[in-house]
């Protein structure tokens, strides 16, 4: 075991030489992450996967240096959407938990981890080629907690309202209102993780006055009460 995180270590040390400027491969990597382009996506993780396989020989260190580019990762994401921690607990998407012996399980791979982040990550980071969506979409991002009104909205762009959204929903496959109510869901999955709020708190800060009216929603969109949702989280 020992020899085995010497090797990590060393491997840590010199990795700016043994993978061609691997900073600019990360932030190539999250760049490719956030345009959505998963074949390319995939092409930077394979290279990074073999650069682990040739200077790695067990799990173990290849877990420890995957945890470091998974690390580098995650700055670099942040650097650029800010807002993704407010949809994410970051640790378990972007750090394998040596703990848990999970390396010692799972023959995964540098490419799958990050296979999974893309996953994880395509619903939050808005595709459509229409300045106006993309930035209608950056800003319920940001402000998951704000009452955003198609109507503002459309006066902002000094567009008609009916036309905004239906251009909306032609861009997200979505309308607006749905679209906000999935961030604001989402956004309470991670604040009932917090078992100092309390739920009507939660509701309140996502801009929902009646917080038997927010129960009802975040039931119909996970299939859980907030209360149980919450017990399902403390007991992992």
């Amino acid at each position: 075991m020992e020899d085995s995180f010497e090797r990590a270590y060393t491997f840590l040390c010199s990795i700016s030489e043994t993978v061609p400027s691997s900073v600019h491969y990360i932030d190539a990597l999250a760049e490719y992450i956030l345009s959505g382009n998963l074949d390319d996506t995939m092409v930077y993780a394979r290279y990074l996967d073999d650069e682990l396989e040739k200077d790695t020989q067990s799990r173990e260190a290849r877990a420890i240096c995957m945890n470091d580019l998974l690390k580098k990762l995650e700055e670099s994401l942040l650097s650029i959407k800010p807002y993704l921690k407010k949809y994410f607990m970051m640790k378990d998407l972007f750090h394998i938990d040596l703990q848990e012996g999970r390396y010692e399980t799972e023959a995964f791979t540098f490419a799958e981890w990050i296979s999974r982040i893309f996953k994880e990550l395509k619903p939050f980071i808005p595709k459509t080629g229409n300045r106006m969506i993309r930035e209608m979409c950056e800003l319920a991002l940001e402000q998951p907690e704000e009452k955003h009104s198609l109507a503002c909205l459309a006066n902002t762009y000094f567009v008609d309202q009916k036309y905004l959204g239906s251009l909306f929903k032609q861009e997200m496959k979505v309308s607006f209102s749905q679209y906000l109510t999935f961030l604001k869901m989402r956004r309470a999955e991670i604040l009932l993780s917090d078992k100092c709020l309390k739920i009507y708190e939660i509701a309140e800060g996502l801009g929902y006055e009646d917080v038997e009216y927010f129960s009802r929603i975040f039931k119909n969109t996970t299939g859980h009460s907030p209360s149980s949702y919450r017990e399902n989280l403390l007991r992992k």
